[in-house]
């Protein structure tokens, strides 16, 4: 055999064993790609599932009905609550995914047909269900079956719309029959008694225009340990002394932040509260901060983080609840409609909870989200003409108005826009002149800040305090007492374009270097 003859035998083996490799290689990518997809959706699923078991409280047992003909054991309850839980996770899960090859672990008879039927179209629904809520109506003489009915939330939508609006989230009322089949109680039928969407009768709160109107506060930063760090650092002889001296000031509310998940050091709220109506304030939680997903499937653990705190948000101090801290903020990134279903179900459930009223954070009023609210607040940090133009905007919706953020920096430094304590205060006076008769005020903030990362690195949040870091007066406190000021001028003007004359006379004296070097370069070229 020539040389020849002997390459073309080599290609003509090579050439079939590399395309078996690459299809070989192409078949186990797609496995690969299968699996990952698959574990990808079961994740998803678990995911969903696991806020709803992990959080405590999720399925309640109310008071028996009389009369039974055998009384519950507590282990077979124990028993009855641990596979009732898991047959609601095998239904959420075969609901997303289309995987209803477990169902029939947790359900028999009429009640396998029925959940069937609903996992039909596999993949294509968000489902969950919290709090349930349950009543036992009969228990068998033989320990084998019981009756119940389940009272409980669900919320409900499809994955293709994401952004909620077809989102359905209800009470949901059951008529459960149960038997103990190979020592697991299974779901033998079950009939809807009642469903019907969440909603809450309204609230009247009298005078409630009043005393928005009259709140003249200030938003709490502790300067021992700002934003994130306060509750995990929280003193509260710190904040007792801070209290006592916003009431010196002359302020009559106080707003703060609770962050979610709760944080460590909540426990202490209480203590919060108590020291506030000692010095005779008004507070204002501020809920959920941080929180930005507005997804379906967190309502179960954020109704437990609301239901942890409902006690203490019941308290005679708190003068109004604000659900969320500037959720305009989140309309891109979330969704304009899922943000606003998320957090109009929340006001409502806040304020049937608490019985006080409720407003959003916002910088500009959504009038949407405005129908669920008690409270309209704006947020405002730019001219008095922008501010007076956002009042009149506010006010067309014919609830109580409130300016729940303003402030103004100090930082005689900051460029390209340096202020000084005294245009502070001038700020203050317009700002508390516009807002009267109208709406309620909120500054920004006690204290000028020294320690502590600030929010987005803006140092600017360092210099917007009444009070400097160590703790004296600036000029604006006299605002706050009803002293009139003067508009700045002479110095403080100086002091604002002093800083623009600098650059301007570096940028001159930078461009006349660098012409003199060019004019040098070019003589000893010629030379």
């Amino acid at each position: 055999m020539t040389p020849l003859q002997q390459k073309r035998l080599v290609w003509l083996i090579m050439i079939p064993v590399a395309l078996l490799l690459v299809m070989g290689g192409i078949q186990l990518i797609s496995v690969l790609y299968g699996v990952s997809q698959r574990a990808r959706v079961l994740d998803s699923a678990l995911n969903l599932i696991e806020p709803r078991l992990a959080a405590p409280g999720r399925l309640e047992w109310l008071e028996d009905d009389t009369g039974l003909p055998r009384a519950l054991e507590q282990f077979t309850r124990e028993k009855i609550t641990n596979d009732y839980l898991l047959a609601n996770e095998e239904l959420t899960f075969s609901l997303l995914t289309g995987d209803s090859s477990g169902l029939g672990t947790y359900f028999q008879e009429g009640a396998l047909f029925d959940v069937l039927q609903s996992s039909r179209n596999p993949g294509r629904h968000k489902y969950l269900s919290w709090n349930h809520k349950l009543t036992l109506h009969f228990y068998a003489p033989d320990g084998a079956t019981v009756g119940f009915t389940d009272r409980h939330y669900y919320a409900q939508g499809t994955l293709e719309t994401n952004d909620l609006t077809n989102a359905r989230i209800g009470v949901r009322e059951l008529d459960v029959i149960a038997t103990l089949d190979d020592g697991n109680w299974r779901i033998h039928h079950w009939r809807n008694v009642t469903d019907t969407p969440l909603s809450y009768p309204p609230h009247v709160f009298p005078e409630l225009n009043e005393r928005v109107n009259n709140i003249r506060g200030i938003n709490y930063i502790a300067r021992s340990a700002p934003f994130d760090a306060l509750w995990p650092n929280l003193d509260l002889a710190e904040i007792d002394t801070d209290f006592a001296r916003i009431q010196t000031l002359g302020f009559n509310t106080v707003r703060f932040f609770i962050p979610y998940p709760a944080p460590e050091g909540l426990e202490l709220l209480p203590g919060v509260l108590d020291s506030a109506q000692t010095h005779g304030l008004k507070v204002i939680p501020t809920l959920l901060d941080t929180y930005t997903r507005y997804q379906l499937e967190d309502l179960p653990e954020i109704l437990t983080y609301l239901d942890a705190l409902t006690p203490a948000l019941t308290h005679e101090a708190v003068l109004l609840i604000d659900v969320k801290n500037e959720a305009d903020r989140d309309f891109k990134s979330a969704g304009l409609n899922r943000t606003r279903t998320v957090l109009g179900f929340l006001l409502n459930y806040v304020r049937a909870a608490t019985t006080k009223p409720v407003t959003v954070g916002l910088i500009t009023p959504d009038p949407v989200l405005v129908d669920s609210m008690d409270v309209v607040s704006l947020h405002h940090y730019e001219g008095i003409p922008e501010l007076q133009n956002a009042l009149a905007y506010a006010l067309e919706f014919a609830k109580p108005v409130i300016l729940e953020e303003f402030g103004f920096h100090s930082w005689e430094r900051k460029l390209p826009d340096p202020h000084s304590d005294a245009e502070q205060a001038f700020y203050y006076q317009q700002v508390l002149g516009s807002t009267a008769g109208q709406a309620g005020w909120l500054a920004w903030t006690l204290y000028d800040l020294v320690e502590g990362d600030m929010p987005g690195g803006r140092e600017v949040e360092r210099h917007l305090g009444v009070l400097t870091a160590d703790g004296k007066d600036k000029p604006v406190t006299r605002v706050l007492a009803g002293e009139h000021v003067s508009a700045p001028g002479g110095v403080d003007r100086v002091l604002k374009y002093r800083y623009f004359a600098l650059v301007g006379v570096l940028s001159i004296a930078f461009m006349l270097v660098v012409a003199y070097a060019f004019w040098r370069f070019f003589l000893r070229q010629r030379t």
